[in-house]
């Protein structure tokens, strides 16, 4: 909710700032495009979509704990040579 009231009032804010110089030479000069967003997809669509699928990779490993769930080397060893019995107090 806070953030909705902070993203109001910077609305107005950010319609009160100057473009920079550099901005409205290209504007004037008509590089700026209307959407970039479908720019970006019709002339590069191989590229937005390797980085979806590296962005989808890491989320879901990250959301499935494979990542950050892999048992180590060490770990494997003393729950091999632990079996069965309590683990000791120290390792």
């Amino acid at each position: 909710m806070v953030g909705g009231v902070l993203a109001a009032a910077m609305i107005p804010l950010r319609n009160m700032m100057e473009e920079t110089v550099m901005f409205r030479r290209c504007q004037n000069s008509g590089a700026i495009v209307k959407s970039p967003v479908k720019e970006v997809l019709r002339r590069q669509p191989k590229a937005v979509l390797l980085a979806f699928l590296i962005s989808t990779v890491g989320s879901v490993s990250y959301f499935l704990n494979i990542i950050s769930y892999v048992p180590t080397l060490p770990m494997l060893f003393l729950m091999r040579e632990t079996a069965g019995r309590p683990l000791p107090d120290r390792v």
